[in-house]
């Protein structure tokens, strides 16, 4: 008879682990692009963008 070994808490938590850090780094990353963008001066269409709202707020 073969037992099939139950997956622990922390093995379940190790294979998370590199799918919680691109959820949290992509809109980072996106963010930190724009901003660069922006510094630079570079504008890819007329007026503001969809992210200068969400961005800049107020």
């Amino acid at each position: 008879m073969t037992y099939r070994r139950r997956t622990t808490t922390a093995e379940l938590t190790a294979r998370a682990v590199p799918f919680v850090q691109m959820m949290v780094m992509f809109p980072v990353l996106i963010v930190a692009a724009y901003w660069i963008k922006s510094a630079l001066g570079i504008d890819l269409m007329e007026g503001h963008s969809f992210l200068h709202d969400w961005l800049y707020w107020g």
